[in-house]
């Protein structure tokens, strides 16, 4: 397998070079020295991920972030912005065009690698779904009630892929599904916790580490449900797991001191982007997504 493609755009030919020698050994690189030159280059070739300088002359990297995120061709390579991210307003702005990952300037080699990793990642997964979605089945249209158990990450994803086609948007829908799927999986079955899962994904073991709890004997017979109610007007769809719950409250909006995790924005985008509400019973082990239907 080739190595995955990173367009680099920055203004300061110093920092290019910075990046280049952090960077070069495990990624195939591009350069871009503003934003007209970065618009240019991805017209006739498109990345795995691009790493964007905010503050740039001619067009800064919020404008090549919009364009990006527009273009229907482009809108899923995942974008990681270089900030030094002193307000939040500027956080939020960014995440308002579609800015979902940060790293903050000076870049160290110890942030900008798990991200990256991370970043491409959840890019080739949501390629990968984003076809399935392309094989529509009419049947799922005539569904009115639904109850699926899961106790795997890839249950949780079959599940998804499935579910989403049966929803209004499905590739919008398809997101947040997969965020609230996972989550029950790993953490309300398996019992990882933020600052494992951190770690976990730091020493690139999380995956294996959640497999390995899940064959454990005692976890053998736990399972997480999901719940699919259609009406006139709206799509209803519940997951419910085993588990003790969470504080979800610090995790439906994003935070600022988290920008720069390699994970743990996934919540705050499924209710931002995916869904018209999502709520949590107060223990936090049951979530309730709705998605209207129009007509």
């Amino acid at each position: 397998m080739g190595k995955s493609k990173i367009l680099l755009v920055d203004d300061e030919s110093v920092n290019l070079e910075i990046l280049e020698e952090i960077l070069e050994d495990d990624f195939d690189l591009s350069f871009a020295e503003n934003g007209k030159i970065a618009m240019e280059s991805l017209s006739h070739d498109q990345p795995d991920l691009i790493l964007l300088d905010v503050m740039m002359p001619e067009m800064t990297g919020w404008e090549v972030l919009k364009k990006v995120k527009k273009d229907p061709l482009l809108k899923l390579i995942p974008v990681i912005m270089q900030t030094a991210l002193t307000s939040r307003e500027d956080f939020q702005r960014g995440l308002s065009l579609g800015a979902y990952y940060y790293v903050s300037k000076p870049i160290k080699l110890e942030t900008l690698v798990p991200l990256i990793k991370a970043a491409l990642r959840e890019y080739k997964q949501l390629n990968e779904l984003k076809e399935n979605l392309k094989k529509t089945d009419i049947t799922l249209s005539l569904i009115e009630e639904w109850k699926l158990r899961f106790r795997t990450r890839e249950h949780a994803i079959l599940i998804a892929k499935l579910v989403a086609k049966a929803c209004p948007s499905p590739e919008r829908n398809l997101i947040g599904l997969l965020e609230i799927l996972l989550n029950a999986v790993e953490h309300g079955i398996a019992g990882i916790g933020y600052q494992s899962k951190s770690e976990l994904m730091r020493q690139d073991r999380f995956s294996d580490e959640v497999k390995k709890r899940l064959n454990q004997e005692a976890l053998k017979d736990k399972f997480a449900h999901l719940y699919y109610q259609k009406t006139d007007d709206y799509i209803s769809i519940q997951v419910e797991d085993p588990g003790p719950g969470f504080d979800w409250q610090n995790y439906l909006n994003f935070n600022l001191n988290r920008a720069t995790d390699t994970h743990g924005r996934g919540i705050a985008m499924a209710k931002t982007f995916s869904f018209d509400s999502l709520d949590y019973s107060e223990q936090g082990n049951c979530v309730t997504a709705k998605m209207k239907i129009v007509q």
